[in-house]
């Protein structure tokens, strides 16, 4: 495994321990109800050739949610072109490994409905280049995003639908994106948009 995937993977279950007792604690302490338990995966990601999986606690009655995710998918070319020197040239791109931490704030003092939030995300990526076969590289790009999402339950049962969307500021901090004396552009603001499926505990 390399350097930069045991950092993101360490990042991970920090973020989780962290965020797990941001909502025990409090509970240990005063005696509060069991907090609410979600765990989620946005199907677009198996589609991308990837993976995602999500996990959220959100304390009795209180507004905010603490989540901790990992996620992998080859970037559709629309997104790989956002930075228009790309465009043309090539690129295939592949997110390996993302692992992030967010913070949501519900406007109900519950998991549903409008909610506002922010991600916090470390991200390897693979570059290949079609006009340079058989050479790669990889990198770690750091990750901040603002979002704004919907949380709708069709059901009495622990079943929901997530969306949400958001813009995010990105910058590389480890690692190369040259693959054969090109070098892959990174824009600094990446759009982004998701519906999750999840199930409340």
């Amino acid at each position: 495994m390399s350097r930069c995937r045991r950092f993101i993977l360490a990042l991970f279950f920090a973020a989780f321990a962290f965020a797990s007792f941001s909502v025990a604690w409090p509970r240990v302490a005063a005696a509060a109800p069991a907090p609410t338990i979600m765990v989620e995966t946005d199907p677009s990601t198996f589609v991308l050739g990837g993976f995602a999986a999500h996990a959220r606690v959100q304390a009795d009655k209180k507004h905010t949610a603490f989540g901790v995710g990992a996620y992998a998918l080859d970037f559709p070319k629309p997104i790989v072109e956002v930075d228009g020197r790309n465009r043309g040239d090539g690129w295939k791109v592949r997110l390996n490994l993302g692992v992030a931490a967010f913070v949501d704030y519900y406007v109900a003092p519950a998991p549903r409905g409008l909610f506002f939030g922010v991600q916090l995300a470390g991200q390897q990526f693979r570059y290949r280049n079609e006009n340079s076969p058989g050479e790669q590289a990889f990198g770690v790009n750091a990750l901040l995003m603002p979002r704004v999402g919907y949380l709708f339950r069709p059901f009495d049962a622990g079943f929901y639908l997530l969306g949400w969307a958001g813009l995010g500021a990105t910058a590389p901090v480890a690692g190369s994106r040259g693959v054969g004396g090109r070098e892959y552009k990174v824009f600094p603001l990446i759009p982004f948009a998701a519906v999750h499926v999840g199930w409340q505990f």
